[in-house]
């Protein structure tokens, strides 16, 4: 792993009018009385996801300044936090671990301290360790302390000030259970924690919300509903040292008598309606009574949301709202791995008379915002997003802690979501708001200078100052379209020269972009390595990693993921990289015959259903690397338009193909001659064979029955206006040279 640091000063990563961003508008009235037509959904990032049992995710803070502060994961992994000034609009951003684990999981958590310094915690999905981050100075992402890590076998960090002391419960240990690690020095150093609730079954789910009184108050689930035919939801509220039930009657002390066991607490839902899984707990802000959200499922088809409210006496349950199936969008032909997934729900904890929830209208997942008056005996309904396209999920809704209304006022996963890891979710996080600002003051390109090849392209997006700008569209210009065109901020190279790309902004203020189209450059020999970043090289290779995007000569024209499975196995066969979409590794090589050989495999598991295509020819269908198996397959490939394409896919039931390496060899160079030169002397020399083949490499004619020139063997044969290969073998020597008839 890499521990890396950039900075970005945004307005917004609105970038271009994708479908995962613009959904339509409303009219708003302004202080002072002037109404305006704004969007009703905005982009915080363009890509950005979460899980929803590492909280806070996003929070409201006023101390010098008014900002709210945001923390999500990417497709990539990278740990992102951001800031927003209420005050000055402005919008920063910072990657705090370029690829840290490419799993929703990961999403970071965020606690404000006392002093207003920022701290940010976030563990990989069954990880080490949980990383800790405090920044410099308060109120301010730009800056930040050394990475401490605390802890064991964890995963969601959920951060709590309880008076002196941080308290970080997460799920952790051999056992997966809940646990909690204290630190009495401000966050500098946490112990190693120690078990928090034990029994029920492999792995319970939690959710926690802390009281006025610091207080934390507990949802915890008998595990996962994959699992638990019957899981059912429990409370707790853990104070002072001190388990109690929601009557407040004492449980136990957890520092004489240890963890609380999930026998000993209270049962809010016993799966009567079906199997459960808890979203949020929050508190009357009246009463300080708790209440929950929660999904029940009478089957994995059917997901019904439901509330929860301790009355002073009792807990009450109410149906919600129908939520539809799972999110996930489940490859064709394959069985769901997460069928529990719901949409999501959330309490406004502000106002938790107000939730946000997600769920199915005729196919699609929508957004909507629920409120009741009466503790759930009734609810009435608003949806926030509608119409969107086909093939979009709006999911996982989140509000601020403490959040200033009409700004950000819910938080959802916007795109497409196949799977949580290995880059099976593409994502933006976009917001409700009803508060605007008048004109843009500044546009930021995401790339000031790009170099690109002939075909290829750039996406480029746009940020602004300030965030909430009411108008962010953009004119997109090229000073010259016959070496790049610009659609919409994508930008393609043509044909080599340089041009100027211009973003402008509907008041007149503009930024640009150099861009450079140049050649590539052609090799003839090498040795790819497939691995991740950090895993060692076989001598002589080119290591491959999940940063290698198309460059010069090579490189990945979609994205994957790696993996390295350890010392066991040779620097070549350790690694691989892999994805479950089909992508291209490109070579720019010079045209002539190469030998290619691909290797797959994988120690720890198999992969199945593996295809391979070279320039567009299926080479391998259908195979299967068993576990521990390494696949060799060699390959013969003619090339005429100076590029090897290697295009991996799968249709299997594991979730990726794999690559481990790839060598290529030219064995003979195209020589390029056309009918003019047709005496030339080197093409007029007497040989053994020699077959004339179209740019495909389908044989057209042939000749192995006595010494003729090429000359006299095109003479013998009628072509067409067009491209051929002509390949000669004379004294166990083979030339291929294209030919041109004009």
């Amino acid at each position: 792993m890499r521990n890396s640091f950039c900075m970005l000063l945004l307005g917004c990563l609105l970038g271009v009018q994708q479908p995962v961003i613009g959904n339509g508008t409303t009219t708003i009235t302004l202080t002072g009385g002037e109404e305006t037509s704004v969007p009703v959904i905005d982009t915080l990032t363009l890509d950005g996801a979460w899980c929803w049992f590492a909280d806070p995710r996003a929070i409201y803070y006023e101390g010098a300044k008014k900002q709210t502060y945001f923390s999500w994961i990417t497709t990539a992994g990278d740990i992102m936090i951001a800031s927003y000034n209420h005050e000055t609009g402005e919008y920063l951003q910072k990657c705090m671990w370029e690829k840290f684990q490419p799993d929703d999981h990961a999403n970071p958590s965020l606690l404000i301290r006392d002093d207003g310094r920022i701290i940010i915690f976030f563990a990989a999905h069954f990880g080490d360790k949980i990383s800790r981050y405090i920044s410099t100075n308060p109120e301010d992402i730009t800056s930040w302390s050394q990475n401490y890590q605390f802890s064991n076998t964890v995963t969601y960090p959920y951060p709590f000030q309880v008076g002196d002391s941080i308290c970080v419960f997460y799920r952790g240990g051999s056992d997966w259970h809940p646990r909690l690690s204290v630190s009495t020095d401000n966050g500098q150093t946490f112990d190693e924690g120690k078990l928090f609730v034990a029994g029920g079954g492999q792995r319970p789910y939690t959710r926690y919300f802390q009281g006025s009184d610091g207080s934390i108050h507990v949802a915890v689930t008998t595990g996962h509903p994959r699992n638990e035919s019957a899981n059912k939801i429990y409370y707790c509220r853990y104070k002072n040292n001190n388990f109690y039930r929601a009557n407040g009657t004492l449980i136990k002390n957890f520092t004489t008598s240890g963890a609380v066991n999930i026998s000993e607490l209270e049962v809010v839902y016993n799966a009567s309606a079906g199997k459960g899984w808890i979203w949020d707990i929050a508190l009357d802000p009246q009463t300080g009574y708790p209440m929950m959200l929660y999904a029940a499922f009478p089957s994995d088809t059917d997901h019904r949301y439901r509330y929860a409210y301790w009355n002073g006496t009792q807990w009450n349950n109410s149906e919600i709202t129908a939520a539809g199936k799972w999110f996930p969008q489940t490859p064709a032909g394959t069985t769901e791995p997460e069928p529990n997934y719901s949409g999501g729900l959330i309490f406004d904890s502000d106002n938790p008379s107000v939730v946000y929830l997600s769920k199915q209208v005729n196919g699609i997942f929508e957004i909507f915002q629920y409120t009741t008056t009466d503790h759930g005996t009734s609810w009435t309904s608003e949806a926030i997003t509608s119409n969107t396209p086909a093939g979009i999920v709006n999911v996982r809704p989140i509000v601020p802690r403490h959040h200033k209304s009409g700004y950000f006022d819910v938080i959802w996963m916007r795109g497409t979501y196949t799977y949580y890891a290995d880059l099976g979710y593409h994502t933006s996080l976009v917001y409700k708001r009803s508060v605007t600002v008048d004109d843009v003051e500044r546009v930021v390109l995401n790339e000031t200078s790009v170099r690109l090849l002939p075909g290829k392209g750039i996406q480029l997006s746009a940020t602004f100052l300030p965030f909430l700008a009411s108008d962010k569209n953009l004119t997109w210009e090229s000073s010259d379209e016959s070496v790049a065109t610009v659609v919409n901020g994508y930008v393609l190279g043509q044909s080599e020269g340089d041009a100027l790309i211009t973003a402008k902004s509907a008041n007149g203020v503009f930024a640009v972009c150099e861009v450079m189209v140049s050649a590539p450059t052609y090799i003839e020999n090498a040795l790819f390595d497939f691995g991740t970043a950090t895993s060692p090289v076989a001598a002589g290779a080119i290591g491959i990693h999940d940063a290698t995007p198309v460059n010069d000569s090579y490189g990945w024209m979609g994205a994957i993921t790696t993996r390295d499975r350890g010392t066991s196995q040779n620097d070549e066969e350790r690694d691989f990289n892999m994805a479950g979409d089909e992508i291209v590794f490109r070579v720019y090589v010079t045209n002539g015959d190469y030998h290619t050989t691909i290797k797959q495999g994988d120690k720890d598991y198999f992969h199945d259903a593996m295809t391979v295509k070279i320039n567009g020819v299926t080479k391998l269908q259908n195979i299967t690397a068993a576990k521990g198996a390494m696949l060799t397959n060699s390959f013969d490939v003619t090339v005429t338009d100076k590029k090897l394409d290697f295009a991996f896919s799968r249709n299997g039931t594991d979730p990726n193909w794999i690559v481990n390496s790839i060598k290529i060899e030219q064995t003979s160079r195209a020589t390029s001659i056309d009918s003019k030169t047709i005496d030339s002397d080197e093409f007029n020399q007497p040989v053994e064979a020699i077959s004339i083949s179209d740019t495909s490499g389908r044989v057209l004619f042939r000749h192995s029955s006595g010494r003729i020139t090429a000359e006299q063997f095109l003479s013998e044969n009628s072509l067409a206006q067009g491209v051929y290969l002509i390949t000669c073998v004379s004294d166990n020597k083979k030339r291929t040279f294209k030919y041109i008839k004009r």
